[in-house]
């Protein structure tokens, strides 16, 4: 049942099924039910709302009125009444007006004090149809004093009565003026909620639309980026291949060089059988071996070596970085130059903006991040990271360590290979960018007791086996 609180200057009403309901009593009601009883005096109709006055728990609408406002059915019959009385008042008025109309035949005035009209007021409690024809809300109350005269021609005499003016109860129209005043008040209150939640929704659709509009211009600006970051690499694949076209096939011209003393060779070999075919074989005693003596003089043979390449290689990323370079120099060969940058806590933005300019001379770069971005970093700042360490390293390859899954099967893991699927997704849009799984070569022991950092053994185990 639908009924609206309306909370005045100086105290609450309700309005119910077009009734007003005040409060019954000022004792405490905290915590309880409170009742309301009609406005109109003497009336049985009540509402019983529970303790938070926003549910009706019982209701009684049984009005002993109608709806046109305390007071108002009371007026017919207290014109009438009235009427009567002034009539009974005057006898002498009554002869002399008998006289008058045997006399002399004078029209029949109405009088204006004996008003017989009801005042009704609408449902919708209407300004304009709450007043009779002729008046104003100034003028209710107003008592009528309206004299009226008598004349008539009798004997030459001349006589003036004065009727008994008709005076309106004041109480009952103030207190019909102070209903139809509340009513209009009610109906502006519930124009202005009215208005008050259109504008409500009116203010959530521009916001919604100005952050759909945010979106897409950041959607935009990822899109022309990318745009850019394609043209460079395909104008860098161009002039590679331009690069290619342009030097000589070295491939044939040592084919040439090898196929030419081979020929040589082969005509060589072919005149000497012919001479052993056509001359007849002679004797010839064997050489002595020569030996050969070397002088103690010493001399320093020198072999050119090679000298073995140094590969520097760095590993960015959260904690679980951390320790990790003493397993790392241990497996690896001694080529392999190890640094490590970790900030414990880090995001994959955070790692991005501690990369600096010297980190850019490594030639393998590794990134082991993301188990702070799980459920706090929103993918938009995860994208950009990403994308912001690989424009750094455009030159080189980037390799992405998935987030390791907690030690113990909780809901949390499930959240966690999401992750890692989107971020593969993203390293297959980008070039230079490759993702290592690493989830099925841990166990549960593997990890610490907060079942989040790894353990030695874990990153003893992540550099032995992959």
């Amino acid at each position: 049942m639908d009924f609206k609180l309306i909370a005045t200057r100086t105290k609450k009403i309700i309005k119910f099924q077009n009734h007003i309901f005040r409060f019954r009593s000022t004792s405490s009601t905290r915590d309880q039910s409170t009742l309301w009883e009609c406005a109109v005096d003497n009336c049985p109709a009540h509402v019983k709302l529970n303790k938070d006055n926003s549910k009706i728990i019982k209701s009684n609408d049984k009005h002993k009125h109608s709806n046109s406002g305390p007071g108002g059915e009371h007026r017919r019959s207290d014109a009438a009444s009235t009427s009567d009385s002034s009539q009974n008042s005057s006898p002498s008025l009554s002869r002399m007006n008998s006289l008058n109309e045997t006399s002399v035949p004078v029209a029949k005035q109405a009088d204006p004090n004996n008003s017989t009209e009801t005042v009704v007021a609408a449902s919708t409690f209407d300004s304009e149809n709450l007043l009779p024809d002729n008046q104003s809300i100034l003028s209710m109350g107003t008592p009528a004093t309206d004299i009226s005269t008598n004349t008539f021609n009798g004997n030459n005499s001349t006589s003036i009565f004065s009727a008994t003016p008709l005076v309106r109860d004041q109480t009952k129209d103030l207190r019909f003026q102070i209903h139809s005043l509340t009513q209009e008040i009610i109906n502006k209150q519930i124009q202005i909620d009215n208005l008050n939640e259109k504008a409500e929704q009116d203010r959530e659709e521009l916001e919604r639309i100005k952050n759909k509009a945010e979106f897409d211009e950041a959607e935009l600006k990822r899109l022309r980026f990318k745009s850019e970051e394609d043209d460079k690499i395909i104008k860098e694949m161009i002039e590679s291949i331009r690069t290619l076209e342009g030097l000589p096939d070295k491939k044939n011209s040592n084919t040439k060089l090898k196929n030419g003393p081979t020929t040589t060779k082969q005509k060589k070999m072919s005149s000497e059988k012919c001479q052993t075919v056509i001359s007849p074989r002679c004797a010839i005693p064997p050489r002595a071996p020569r030996e050969v003596q070397f002088s103690n003089t010493n001399k320093s043979i020198s072999t050119p070596t090679t000298e073995a390449r140094t590969t520097r290689l760095v590993v960015f990323g959260d904690s679980h970085v951390r320790n990790l370079k003493n397993h790392l120099e241990k497996e690896l060969p001694g080529s392999y130059q190890i640094h490590t940058h970790f900030k414990p806590g880090g995001t994959f933005q955070a790692i991005a903006n501690s990369i600096s300019s010297n980190d850019l001379k490594y030639e393998k770069v590794f990134v082991m991040a993301g188990t702070n971005d799980v459920c706090h970093s929103s993918w938009t700042e995860i994208e950009n990271a990403v994308i912001e360490i690989s424009t750094m390293f455009k030159d080189r390859t980037v390799f992405l360590v998935v987030v390791p899954q907690r030690g113990e099967n909780c809901i949390m893991n499930k959240y966690v290979n999401i992750f890692n699927k989107n971020l593969k997704l993203l390293a297959r849009r980008l070039c230079n960018v490759e993702c290592i799984e690493i989830n099925h070569i841990f166990d549960y022991q593997d990890f610490c007791g907060d079942k989040l950092v790894d353990q030695n053994n874990q990153r003893f185990t992540l550099v032995c086996r992959h």
